[in-house]
């Protein structure tokens, strides 16, 4: 196995990268992952590079992945060392391709012209780096994308697998243990914010033996049937493991449900959040909600989600402001009516001087100046690098630069602390009489400024300076890493004649989807289906932004008051049925607001 000096740094990056990015990572199915032996997890490819640091950081046992990468990142000569030291293997991706193997395009093993002879020397490489027990990691569909669920798994992992199987057979690599295929889903509550949460899943293993039984070596078309039906099982299990909607507006629908049901942030568990939220997506589909109840309940939520899409003030923002709690099971006629212009300046006045005067307030500014320069390059960044429309490339693009922000931010702070152990008294006799330190204090601080100062030899200073500093610095980057309703007001206390017309409203009445990925199938059956009924939308015709924030606050209320009072109407409709109970249950385990 080669030594992938590369891929320990930059699985230490990924590290820092899912712990300073996200709040929360959970990892389940750990019991899933063997601890040697050769190995293809099959993961979903939806957020960029920060699907491969999730995978690197999480998998269990701590196991090197090489990773598929595009042929293309191998052109440079620096990408190419830096890819080839962190293990990955190239692949030639082709978008007009929906499988890979024989007869597919040229390509597979034995496929014709050079993408054939490209995809045998990847089935070559992944042979020899699998023969060595390592693992392999492959993303299936081929790109990585957002859409309402996953809607294609291409044959590269499946074939992989196989060719390795026929290659133990004709003793072209050493038998060992048994090749298995591990499914793998990095699921996002919110991948492109900071401080959302990531729950990584691995589903139970798929040994390949049970596939290859029996299998003849010069039988191609046997070969095929297998590889589709090993593609299928790892399809199957991948959907399992996540979140999948037939299209876009059911998707919206539940996750505004699910905020309703969940206002609190932490309310519901990463444990539970895919549970959860599969089983509202399956309350809401078109197949399901045929009620007029139903539908209904699915048009106020998809509504109520733009709003909070285009105002940028979320369903758990507007409760902790305004609680209006959903209670299916008390029958509860709350209202989510706008409050006053009396309640919103109280709140709004309430909550900045809480806010100001708290004793926390001291603590959180001087964090906010130290990561100030983080947020603000990762935004500035992502708004001028990534295109509006891909949620994922503004991920990696808030992660790199937002880094690079913190990384001189923490080095400031680095320098001026090692100024402070170099010459203490100097910088806090500015601060406070040295007669109100403790003794101990003092003592320990010309200790450790003497020591630093003291040997004749300049070796030895220059050593234990240096020791010092980087120890220092990783002290400091450690504490400052772990620390870390103006618009309602103005929406409220305007005239209402400024509010949002309803020609305006309508334009506003859906999400703002992303643009079509050129490498997914175009005769992907849900890749552009938007509407509640299959319908075609064109994503350009929809909005992106909103005139102004102000005129949608009062709609934003009647929205949630619409989505609360038709989603209460519509469980309690669904509790008489079997289904219905099932989705209660599930709501109720995890803690829902029922």
């Amino acid at each position: 196995m080669p030594p992938m000096l590369a891929y320990r740094f930059l699985r230490k990056i990924s590290d820092w990268t899912l712990e300073g990015f996200y709040s929360d990572v959970h990892v389940s199915g750990r019991e899933h992952v063997p601890e040697e032996g050769p190995l293809i997890i099959a993961a979903t490819h939806h957020n960029e590079i920060i699907d491969i640091a999730a995978l690197s950081a999480t998998i269990p046992h701590r196991r090197q992945v090489r990773f598929w990468a595009k042929s293309t990142m191998f052109k440079n000569i620096f990408a190419r060392e830096l890819l080839t030291s962190a293990g990955s293997i190239p692949v030639q991706r082709n978008p007009d391709s929906a499988s890979t193997g024989p007869g597919s395009n040229g390509h597979g093993p034995g496929g014709g012209g050079k993408a054939g002879m490209s995809q045998a020397a990847l089935f070559r490489d992944t042979s020899a780096a699998l023969a060595a027990g390592s693992v392999v990691g492959v993303f299936p569909e081929g790109t990585s994308y957002s859409e309402p669920r996953i809607v294609q798994v291409k044959d590269g992992a499946a074939w992989a697998a196989v060719e390795y199987a026929k290659a133990v057979r004709r003793g072209e690599v050493r038998e060992g243990r048994e090749l298995v295929v591990v499914p793998a889903a990095v699921v996002y509550t919110d991948k492109s914010q900071y401080q959302s949460r990531v729950c990584v899943r691995y589903g139970e293993p798929i040994p390949i033996s049970r596939y290859v039984e029996g299998l003849k070596e010069e039988d191609e078309e046997a070969t095929r049937a297998v590889v589709k039906g090993v593609s299928a099982e790892i399809e199957r299990r991948l959907r399992a493991l996540t979140i999948n909607a037939e299209d876009w507006d059911t998707l919206s629908a539940a996750a505004a449900a699910r905020e309703l049901f969940f206002p609190k942030p932490l309310s519901l568990g990463l444990d539970n959040y895919v549970d959860v939220s599969q089983s509202l997506v399956d309350t809401l589909t078109d197949s399901t909600a045929t009620s007029e109840a139903g539908q209904t309940a699915k048009g106020s939520l998809v509504r109520y989600l733009a709003l909070q899409r285009y105002t940028g003030i979320s369903s758990t923002t507007l409760e902790s402001l305004f609680p209006s709690p959903l209670s299916v099971a008390m029958g509860s006629s709350s209202s989510s009516k706008p409050p006053g212009v009396t309640e919103a300046l109280r709140t709004f006045f309430y909550q900045l001087v809480a806010t100001l005067l708290h004793p926390r307030a001291l603590l959180f500014f001087p964090m906010f100046a130290v990561h100030a320069p983080g947020y603000l390059t990762g935004w500035i960044a992502s708004y001028f690098l990534s295109p509006r429309t891909e949620e994922e490339s503004k991920t990696q693009f808030k992660a790199i630069f937002g880094g690079l922000g913190l990384a001189a931010s923490y080095s400031a702070v680095t320098r001026l602390a090692w100024k402070f152990v170099n010459q203490p008294f100097a910088y806090l006799d500015r601060l406070v009489r040295r007669d109100a330190l403790p003794n101990s204090l003092i003592e320990f601080l010309q200790h450790l400024a003497a020591y630093l100062h003291s040997s004749d030899d300049w070796i030895i200073k220059l050593l234990k300076r240096s020791v010092a500093f980087v120890l220092l610095g990783c002290g400091t980057t450690r504490l400052l890493w772990s620390w870390h309703n103006l618009f309602v007001m103005l929406g409220v206390t305007s005239p209402t004649r400024t509010d949002a017309t309803q020609e305006e409203l309508k334009r506003y009445s859906r999400p703002k989807p992303p643009l079509a990925n050129p490498f997914i199938k175009s005769h992907s059956p849900v890749s552009r289906r938007l509407a509640a009924g299959g319908a075609e939308i064109d994503a350009k015709s929809i909005p992106t932004s909103i005139p102004s924030t102000s005129k949608f606050i009062r709609p934003l209320f009647a929205a949630r008051e619409e989505a609360q009072t038709s989603l209460r109407r519509y469980i309690t409709e669904l509790s008489a049925s079997e289904a219905g109970h099932e989705v209660i249950a599930k709501l109720r385990s995890g803690g829902g607001n029922l």
